[in-house]
């Protein structure tokens, strides 16, 4: 198998317009698509929904032939049924303007009344039109798939001949607008995937460098049924699983026997998820829980860290205020390394075939990362895998990255990766110190979501007391009675939804996983009697991450076997989840000053709510 890019450029003839989903000038009800670098493009998606257009009227023009027959399900992918989504082949980035704009013009259209003849009140519309009539545009993008040598200049002729077929393309096609005068194929690249490569000398963690060749959308909890809002972050199931969807097509779904090694041991390969930075090699940290901001000022804040306090606190007789009730987060999070990525809405729905009009109750919007000037940083952690068989499962791994990875997120986005080796490995913005606090304490500071117990003890009656002793019934467990919790700074959310319940709990009672979330922090203790025993076990929760522990497990009704724990469980440490920060230097530095600032709460102070 190979990677295949069929660069091509569409020209095409004033007017033209492609809407954007994104309001511009004040005034302006339709404006014309721009990237983030200002360039007008066309949606890849509208481009692939096109072809798709294309190919079933060459079909139904050549019925009873058999000249032209492609294999649009597996070509273009089909709607998901049954909550079984039907991969495609073919992915398409945008097409992109290569010229230059001459200046900005304004059309206006009104809707006229059929009985009077006259404009409708309230529908005159102003449309952005920069592209003149009269005039021709390149529009530039590419292609790419992978496929077998014979099949893969079959696929060529397809996207030249549907290609070629396009008349018109963008809005308002009906009066004219996005005429095709021509399309040219500049280049067609054929890059086989080498074999694996002789082994390298490697440690057990190796730095990740993420780069996604277009926008991207990774879905958290959807704010409503058609609107998908996408994190920051890349998490590591989706590395993994866009590992797998790359191999798949390469293999074409057959047994790769070069690789052998690394489908052995893959369940044992565990990547971090991916944080964006526009610091090479700079990873952030996500801020712990424990900070407050504290006005001091009219406009000043202070920002002190409340974890190795013992007691709540007024600092200048002011409450501290948690981040659940601040107003803004980038004066913190900019510190950790975070930095303001440009995201973009694009509004999408599907056609009815029928009418060649928007299908009705199709219409959905995706919030897409736009990855301009920045990377997305991870770790490669081969800690579980034996140590003689390291060198070849990584060298496997990197033969099979060598192209990239494919169908990253629901936009299937490609994405360039590159391996950092040490020295040159990836470093956090904050560094953790495994030194334990305070002779026998160590501050832990979750760096992703994390199953960390379970509701079963806990209903909408629980308050404070519950979840506390749900939590040093946790630590208690994961460290064999090692380590206690002292106090914690936590928020929590349930994750589950129609996947859940009728793909991983068919027949059984409906159970959302209840999550811990990235930031919580936890103030572990020491046992005296084996101090050594709880560092140890703190360092290697640090290195390879935080287990699924088995009172959840039993509580979910899934199998704690490592080797199959991930099909049943998505938040285990090989897909990302369970990482942690330890004793960041924030604890200490921002530890509130022993002052006559300060003014500890005493007990019943808390009860009487003072």
């Amino acid at each position: 198998m190979k990677r295949n890019d069929l660069r091509y450029t569409i020209r095409l003839a004033g007017p033209l317009l492609t809407q954007s989903s994104e309001p511009e000038d004040f005034g302006m009800d339709i404006v014309v698509a721009k990237n983030s670098d200002g360039k007008p493009y066309i949606p890849g998606t509208l481009i692939s929904g096109k072809l798709d257009q294309a190919w079933q009227e060459i079909s139904d023009a050549t019925s009873g032939k058999d000249v032209f027959s492609p294999d649009l399900m597996c070509l273009l992918g089909k709607t998901s049924q049954n909550g079984q989504p039907f991969r495609k082949q073919l992915f398409f980035s945008d097409i992109i303007f290569t010229g230059r704009l001459t200046g900005k013009f304004i059309h206006n259209r009104v809707t006229i009344d059929n009985e009077r003849g006259a404009a409708c009140n309230q529908h005159l519309v102003f449309i952005d039109s920069p592209f003149l009539e009269g005039e021709e545009y390149d529009f530039e993008g590419t292609v790419s798939f992978f496929s077998t040598k014979e099949d893969s200049s079959l696929i060529e002729g397809y996207l030249k001949t549907g290609l070629q077929w396009l008349s018109q393309t963008g809005a308002m096609r009906t009066i004219g607008y996005g005429r095709v005068k021509k399309v040219e194929f500049k280049s067609f690249i054929s890059n086989t995937i080498p074999a694996p490569s002789t082994p390298v000398r490697i440690q057990d963690k190796i730095g990740l460098e993420i780069t996604p060749e277009h926008p991207f959308c990774l879905a958290a909890k959807p704010v409503a049924d058609n609107l998908f809002e996408s994190t920051d972050f890349i998490p590591g199931s989706a590395l993994i699983g866009s590992i797998m969807t790359t191999w798949n097509f390469l293999t074409n779904g057959q047994v790769d026997k070069e690789r052998e090694e690394l489908r052995e041991h893959f369940n044992n390969l565990r990547i971090t998820h991916a944080f964006p930075s526009d610091k090479a090699g700079k990873r952030p940290v996500v801020f712990p829980k424990s900070l407050v901001k504290i006005k001091t000022g009219k406009k000043k804040m202070e920002i002190l860290d409340a974890a190795i306090c013992e007691k709540p606190f007024l600092y200048k007789g002011k409450t501290p205020l948690f981040s659940i009730d601040w107003k803004d987060y980038f004066d913190v999070t900019q510190e950790f390394g975070w930095t303001q990525l440009h995201k973009e809405l694009r509004i999408r729905t599907a056609i009815d075939p029928k009418t060649l009009r928007s299908a009705k109750e199709e219409l959905f919007a995706y919030e897409l990362v736009v990855p301009k000037e920045h990377s997305w940083y991870a770790e490669l952690d081969l800690g579980k895998i034996d140590a003689t068989k390291r060198e070849v499962v990584f060298s496997q791994l990197n033969s099979l990255l060598s192209h990239g990875l494919i169908g990253l997120g629901k936009t299937k986005t490609p994405a360039v990766v590159e391996f950092i080796l040490p020295p040159a490995s990836i470093q956090p913005v904050k560094s953790s110190d495994l030194t334990p606090v305070n002779s026998n304490q160590w501050i832990i500071t979750l760096q992703s979501d994390t199953l960390l117990g379970s509701p079963e003890h806990l209903d909408e009656t629980s308050g404070a007391a519950e979840l506390k002793k749900m939590y040093e019934e946790t630590w208690s467990e994961l460290s064999g009675g090692k380590l206690k919790l002292v106090r914690y700074f936590a928020s929590q959310r349930l994750n589950g939804g129609t996947w859940r319940r009728e793909t991983n709990q068919q027949g059984q009672q409906y159970c959302p996983w209840l999550l811990t979330e990235a930031g919580s922090v936890f103030v572990l203790e020491a046992d005296e009697s084996s101090p050594d025993d709880a560092r140890k076990m703190v360092k290697e929760w640090f290195e390879h991450g935080l287990p699924v522990k088995r009172e959840v497990c039993k509580y979910y009704n899934i199998n704690p076997d490592p080797d199959i724990l991930w099909k049943t469980c998505p938040f285990i440490p090989q897909n990302g989840y369970g990482e942690i920060a330890v004793n960041l230097a924030v604890h200490t530095k921002n530890k509130p000053p022993q002052s006559s600032d300060i003014d500890v709460l005493k007990e019943e102070d808390i009860s009487n709510g003072s």
